[in-house]
């Protein structure tokens, strides 16, 4: 659509236009490590004509909330542009008299947040009546919505953030286009519809909607609201140093984006739920779906922690930096109990235990002491690693048919769950690596938050949400996270949650020691409430529960670094293959930096990750069949030699060239890792899980555990498990079995024995292939910890036999890898998160990075 007149904003000379931007302070953004480009053009809305009034304001706000609810929902909802503009005005007029002037940012701002949004159709985009009152249905509707603007400051780091940050900016800019703006991304110009060339009106501002960058091209992709016959699409091309001249912008107005939007209905679900940060917690909004936004408001100096599990869009990580110690916990209070634990002068050990126990409350869909663990820890004064592998075990009454026809049976009720490691894993970490402060001390911060009463994370209010219907049905998980159980009110984000059970549970066993679980009178309430319910966990099956401790699995990566990891049933030796494949080839440090060199890097990538899952369906619990043949291969440099051979440059293959395994990734699950290095040198990289949110849906009715649902995990005849991972007969259930984990945590010394990364993450499938990818990136491309876990990654478990990517990968290497022959599909929800520490030699600090 092309029309006679092109409309802008608003002349910026009235002075009470230019008073009602000064109060508002702006957001600060820190100066983090940003990727070298980002594009959020593929989430916005058609690109709508303002036609002819000056409602561009109005137009870019719309557009960015529009955007939010499409980024969640997939869905387009058109949002009335015409009722924004109307209030916009309404906040910045002071004669009560609304006309078509234009209105400023801040205006638009204050209208949203005061009085909300409506749709299209409640009020449409019709010019005749753009200085009409909207109806009172418009209003009425508009309630129901609740819209939170955020002002950013006006530069160019504060706008990559955003974006890097999955936020649309909006900014007031005057156009020039001798000043190099652009209508097409090579740079060729379209002249502007009956504007001559180089002029616009010069008198007033237009306001847009920044989409993207790129450092390379050192330009931003801007959204018009002059329809798409316009531009490139209704989209153009800004050169940096355009936005750095404050003569063409409105610097006084700052920057704008939507912080969160939610729809709420009286005695209805929200039908589009909120965005929003998850620092900035909202005790009033119910939390469905969300996109992963942090550090936007930086970090303390005490923690690296952020909220659990969240598998969304990537976004900025958090980044602590020590000098002596450092604590990586996916949960902000725990990272706090676990830098108190080292303060006290508790080792690495303790600090793991505490923020364990702390996690499996504040976390407690995904992990706690009625599931297993696996732990991997360093000891400097020893200069040996070592693996506590207590994953739980298949019970005596259990056989590999079990399951046969009844599949969800091991996924959830009490059949589903297998004999608890969890808390022996702690007292053997405790006993012969902790001990710097008392065993009843550990215990203690979490009690008292059980006791107290803890704020509800987003990851756990989501978790609830996702798991309405088994919690409303289920007493024991209605008694825990229903909060009105009249009105079948769940506990939502910022709701204060006591445990009262578990805190008695958990004061016995600081108590009594891990003997009351096993051995005395707690496991005679676990075996009855379990058994009440339909279980087959007897006290044989607590009292003959057995250790795995070893020397954990080493391997040299160089001359230079030497690497540690958890033998099976976990998944370390598979992770080891990846590295060593990798490593084995001879990529430079700016291999990345261009798109024919990263392509190639991630088509490696995603070849050794084809044939490592190729080798999954060889892994079993050792204990019970004889691995050592099978893990020499996996951690060997010849056998990854071999490998690589394999790998052709040029092309993949079908699943059959890379071996017999069957595998196909699929949902969210409940896992947690936590890292830590203490000021002694030692290290302890911990993966703690019950499987699937809330595990087998089983809680204790006295001891207040939720029960694990690990069963699910093994290998059940002609079928795969709830991760889409089928195995060989080698994971088939098997009374006192451990089932396959692909839990792999990792630590890397130095030549001189030193720390220099410890990592490890939770997301099912996905916690091989991201800890390999997070771990490569830093060693092979010089990537600190945090430019490693921020950077999109890939993740392709064989079958089915395509990659998986993140949002915000690069799109010219996914075409390069399409020309190879991978078949891709975007992952919008689904992922993994990493908790990392290494040592910056350079720096002489720790860097402790949450995903």
């Amino acid at each position: 659509m092309i029309l006679t007149t092109i409309r802008y904003g608003y002349y910026p000379s009235d002075e009470h236009r230019d008073r009602l931007t000064r109060p508002m302070r702006p957001l600060s953004f820190p100066a983090d490590h940003l990727p070298t480009a980002v594009n959020l053009r593929r989430w916005m809305t058609p690109v709508e004509h303002q036609l002819d009034i000056n409602a561009c304001c109005a137009n870019a706000f719309a557009g960015v909330c529009e955007y939010l609810i499409k980024r969640i929902h997939g869905v387009h909802i058109d949002v009335s542009r015409l009722f924004i503009y109307f209030n916009g005005r309404r906040m910045s007029e002071r004669t009560g008299l609304i006309t078509d002037q234009g209105v400023v940012q801040r205006a638009v701002a204050l209208g949203l947040q005061k009085y909300g949004c409506c749709l299209e159709k409640t009020w449409p985009y019709v010019p005749e009546n753009v200085n009409v009152k909207p109806s009172d249905k418009a209003f009425a509707e508009a309630r129901e919505w609740t819209v939170v603007p955020l002002r950013i400051p006006c530069t160019i780091q504060a706008i990559e953030t955003c974006l890097h940050n999955q936020l649309p900016v909006i900014i007031d800019i005057i156009l020039l286009e001798e000043a190099g703006i652009a209508f097409h991304p090579n740079g060729r110009n379209s002249r502007m519809p009956n504007v001559r060339t180089g002029l616009i009106d010069r008198d007033r501002f237009h306001s847009i909607v920044i989409v993207g960058y790129d450092r390379r091209k050192r330009y931003f992709c801007a959204r018009n609201s002059w329809g798409e016959d316009w531009g490139d699409e209704g989209y153009f091309y800004i050169p940096y140093h355009y936005l750095s001249n404050h003569r063409l912008i409105n610097s006084a107005d700052g920057l704008w984006t939507i912080k969160s939007i939610l729809r709420r209905r009286n005695n209805a679900n929200p039908t589009i739920r909120q965005l929003v940060l998850p620092n900035q917690q909202n005790r009033h909004h119910k939390i469905d779906l969300f996109l992963r936004i942090s550090s936007i408001n930086g970090i303390s100096d005490e923690t690296c922690g952020s909220d659990h599990e969240s598998y969304a869009i990537t976004g900025s990580s958090k980044l602590g930096r020590y000098n002596r110690a450092a604590v990586a916990v996916d949960n902000e209070e725990c990272s706090k109990i676990g830098k108190a634990i080292l303060l006290r002068g508790g080792k690495a050990a303790d600090a793991a235990i505490a923020a364990s126990l702390c996690n499996g409350v504040l976390n407690a869909h995904s992990m706690g002491i009625g599931g297993g663990c696996v732990f991997l820890i360093y000891s400097r004064k020893l200069g040996k690693a070592f693996s506590i592998v207590e994953r739980e075990t298949a019970p005596l009454n259990s056989n590999s048919t079990m399951f046969q026809g009844r599949e969800n049976m091991s996924l959830i009720g009490s059949l589903a769950i297998g004999t608890p490691g969890e808390l022996l894993a702690y007292k053997k970490a405790y006993d012969q690596f902790g001990g710097g402060v008392s065993w009843a001390s550990l215990f203690k911060p979490t009690i008292r938050l059980c006791e107290k009463g803890f704020n509800i994370s987003v990851a756990l209010a989501f978790a609830i949400e996702k798991n309405k219907e088994h919690i409303l049905n289920d007493t024991e998980l209605r008694n825990i996270f229903v909060k009105n159980s009249t009105a079948n009110e769940l506990y939502k984000e910022g709701d204060l949650m006591r445990r009262p059970k578990l805190a008695r549970t958990l004061q016995q066993i600081a108590d009594e020691g891990v003997e009351s679980f096993y051995q005395g009178s707690l496991s005679n309430k676990i075996v009855s409430e379990i058994q009440k319910r339909g279980g087959i966990l007897t006290l044989n099956d607590l009292r003959q529960y057995g250790l795995d401790f070893q020397e954990a699995i080493s391997f040299n990566l160089n001359s230079s670094l030497k690497a540690f990891t958890t033998s099976a049933p976990s998944s370390g030796p598979i992770l080891a293959l990846i590295l060593n494949i990798m490593l084995g080839y001879d990529f430079q440090p700016t291999d990345l930096n261009e798109t024919t060199t990263a392509a190639l890097f991630y088509h490696r990538l995603t070849e050794s990750f084809k044939f490592a899952f190729a080798k999954r369906s060889e892994l079993a619990d050792p204990l019970k069949i004889n691995l050592e043949h099978s893990t020499k291969d996996l951690i060997s440099k010849t056998y990854a030699d071999t490998i690589r051979q394999k790998i052709n440059d040029k092309n993949t293959f079908s699943e059959v060239y890379y071996g017999d395994n069957n595998t196909q990734s699929k949902s969210i699950t409940g896992t947690a890792h936590i890292s830590i290095v203490d000021e002694y040198g030692d290290a302890v990289a911990i993966t703690s899980t019950i499987n699937t949110y809330f595990g087998s849906m089983v809680v204790g009715e006295e001891t207040g555990i939720i029960y694990n649902n690990q069963m699910n995990d093994f290998t059940i005849p002609e079928k795969k498990n709830y991760h889409g991972l089928s195995g060989s007969k080698n994971n088939f259930i098997e009374p006192g079995k451990r089932p396959v984990s692909s839990q792999a945590p990792l630590i890397i010394l130095d030549s001189d024995g030193k720390v220099r990364l410890v990592i490890g993450g939770s997301g099912g499938a996905k916690i091989v292939t991201s800890v390999a990818h997070v771990t490569l990136l830093n060693l092979l491309f010089d990537k600190n910890v945090k430019e490693a876990i921020d950077q999109p990654r890939i993740h392709h478990h064989l079958s089915p036999n395509r990659i998986t990517f993140e949002e915000t990968f690069d799109q010219g290497v996914l075409n390069e890898l399409k020309r190879r022959g991978h078949k891709t599909k975007c992952a919008n929800y689904g992922g993994s998160v990493v908790q990392a520490i290494e040592w910056r030699k350079e720096q002489k600090e720790y860097w402790a990075n949450c995903d």
